[in-house]
C-alpha cells in the first residue's frame, strides 16, 4: 500500500497518534473505575446489584462515551469482604483503519479487599473543665489578616455585613493608608481592631458607630501563627479522585487523598455527608459543595496546593478540629505547596457554617458572599484579605477550651457513631474503635483507604 521510505514513516507517525490515544484512554478508564469502584462500595444502603449499576453511572461521569454499547462494566462480590470491578471500552482508532484496525479493546481492572482490626484510641487531653483543649496560637486575636499589599484592604466590609465578639479582635498587618475598608450599615462588635496601617477607606454613619469604634491604627498586631508552615503531611499517591455525587441521602467520607475535582449536587440540607476523623487532602483540584447537612470531628481539611473548597447554598457545615497531633485546633490549613496567589476560599449563602478550630490560610483570599454565616465559639481565622459581602456575617470567640464535640469518636457493636460528648463534662477515657482498611489492587489503583465499618457490620 505504502512504498519508500517516506510512506513508512508517515504510517509509524499517524500509528504513533493511535498509540497515544490508546495509552491515555486506558490511564482514563483506570481512573475512572478506581473511582467508580470505591464510591460504589460506600453505598452501603445499596446491594450488590445495585452498587453494578452504580458505579458503571459514575464511571460514565468521569469518562463520558458517547456510544454506551462500547461499554461492558462490572462489579461484583467475590468473596467475603473482597469487590472486583472491571471494563471493556470499545475504543475506536482514527488512523489505524488504514492497515485494516478500526477499534481496539481497553480493558482495567481493580479488587478491593477489607480487613477488620481494633485500635485503642487514647482519651484526648482534657481542660480544666474536662473537655478537651486547643492550643491557642493566636494571642488575642480570633482572625488575623496578613496581607501587605498596600493597595489591597486587608479587610473589607460591606453593607449589611457583621462581625460579632465578645471578647476576640480582628488583626490586620496592611501597613498601608487604606489598610481597612468599612461600609455604612454594617456591625463591627469586637473588642478591638488593631491594625498597622495608618488609615483607611470609612464609610460608616453614625448609627454604625453607636457603641464606639473598636478601629485602632498604628497598632501592632498579634504575629501570623505557624510563620514556617504546619507540619508537612504525605500527599503522594490518590487515594480518590474526581468523584461525583448526585442526591444521594447519606454519604460517609473517609480520610485520604483526594484528586482532582469532587462535585457534590445534593441541593437539599435534608442530604448528609459525614467525614470521618482524619487528614483530608486536597490535591489537583478541589471540592464543589452544593447543598448537604455536613458533619464531623476530629478534621482537618489539608490542602496540597491552589486547591480549595467552595460550600455554596443549602449547606450546612458543623465540622471540628482534632485536639492532639500534628494538627491539634486546625480544621483547614494551607500546606507548603500552595504559593503566594491560591485561589480564594468562597462561601456563597452557605448559611449555617459552624467550624470549631482554626483556619490557616495565610495566602489565600476568603469571602463570604451573600447570606453567609459562620459561627462558632471556637473559630479562628487566618488569611490574606477577609471580604464580607450583603447579609453575610462572622460570630465567634477564642480558640481554646473547645468543648468536647471534638475527638475520634468510637463505634458501637451495632455500627452506630458514638463520639465525643458536648458540653463541658465530657471527658473521653479511651476507647476501642472498630476500623476497616481498604486494599485496591490493579493496574493503577489506590491502597490504604479508610472504609466504613458498617460495610461489614450490615453484611
Amino acid at each position: 500500500m505504502f512504498a519508500g521510505g517516506g510512506s513508512a514513516i508517515i504510517l509509524a507517525a499517524i500509528l504513533a497518534i493511535d498509540s497515544s490515544i490508546v495509552l491515555k484512554t486506558e490511564a482514563q478508564a483506570q481512573s475512572a473505575l478506581d473511582a467508580s469502584l470505591l464510591a460504589a462500595i460506600i453505598r452501603t444502603d445499596l446491594s450488590d446489584a445495585e452498587k453494578a449499576e452504580y458505579g458503571r453511572t459514575l464511571f460514565l461521569q468521569n469518562m463520558p462515551i458517547d456510544n454506551e454499547e462500547r461499554l461492558i462494566y462490572s462489579l461484583e462480590s467475590t468473596g467475603e469482604n473482597m469487590y472486583d470491578a472491571n471494563v471493556n471500552v470499545l475504543t475506536e482508532l482514527p488512523f489505524a483503519g488504514i492497515i485494516g484496525v478500526n477499534d481496539v479493546v481497553i480493558n482495567a481492572g481493580s479488587t478491593t479487599e477489607f480487613s477488620v482490626a481494633e485500635i485503642e484510641v487514647p482519651a484526648d487531653a482534657p481542660g480544666d473543665d474536662g473537655s478537651p483543649s486547643f492550643p491557642n496560637v493566636m494571642g488575642d486575636a480570633c482572625i488575623i489578616l496578613t496581607g501587605t499589599q498596600q493597595w489591597q484592604s486587608g479587610l473589607l466590609m460591606n453593607s449589611g455585613s457583621k462581625i460579632a465578639s465578645d471578647e476576640c479582635e480582628i488583626h490586620v498587618h496592611n501597613p498601608g493608608s487604606s489598610a481597612v475598608t468599612v461600609n455604612s450599615n454594617i456591625v463591627l462588635d469586637v473588642p478591638k481592631v488593631c491594625v498597622a496601617g495608618s488609615g483607611g477607606t470609612d464609610n460608616r454613619n453614625s448609627q454604625d458607630l453607636q457603641n464606639g469604634d473598636p478601629i485602632e491604627y498604628g497598632c501592632e498586631p498579634e504575629a501570623v501563627p505557624y510563620p514556617n508552615g504546619v507540619p508537612a503531611y504525605d500527599t503522594s499517591g490518590c487515594d480518590y479522585q474526581n468523584l461525583n455525587f448526585d442526591n444521594q441521602n447519606e454519604i460517609t467520607l473517609h480520610p485520604g487523598v483526594y484528586c482532582g475535582w469532587l462535585n457534590f449536587n445534593l441541593n437539599s440540607l435534608s442530604k448528609k455527608v459525614h467525614m470521618e476523623p482524619g487528614v483530608y487532602v486536597l490535591k489537583n483540584g478541589g471540592w464543589n459543595v452544593n447543598g448537604g447537612t455536613w458533619t464531623g470531628q476530629g478534621v482537618t481539611f489539608y490542602f496540597d496546593s491552589s486547591n480549595r473548597v467552595q460550600f455554596n447554598s443549602d449547606t450546612s457545615v458543623d465540622i471540628s478540629a482534632p485536639a492532639t497531633g500534628d494538627y491539634a485546633g486546625i480544621v483547614m490549613t494551607d500546606g507548603p505547596n500552595v504559593g503566594n496567589w491560591p485561589q480564594s476560599f468562597i462561601l456563597n449563602s452557605a448559611s449555617n457554617f459552624r467550624l470549631t478550630g482554626l483556619v490557616n490560610m495565610p495566602n489565600r483570599n476568603v469571602t463570604l458572599n451573600s447570606d453567609s454565616t459562620v459561627h462558632d465559639d471556637y473559630f479562628a481565622l487566618v488569611a490574606k484579605q477577609l471580604i464580607i459581602n450583603s447579609n453575610s456575617s462572622i460570630n465567634q470567640s477564642r480558640v481554646e477550651n473547645a468543648p468536647s464535640t471534638v475527638g475520634t469518636g468510637d463505634f458501637s457493636d451495632s455500627g452506630t457513631a458514638g463520639g465525643g460528648t458536648s458540653g463541658g463534662s465530657g471527658n473521653q477515657s479511651g476507647s476501642s474503635t472498630t476500623t476497616i482498611e481498604v486494599a485496591v489492587s490493579g493496574p493503577s489503583a489506590s491502597a490504604g483507604a479508610e472504609f466504613d465499618v458498617e460495610a461489614i457490620l450490615r453484611r
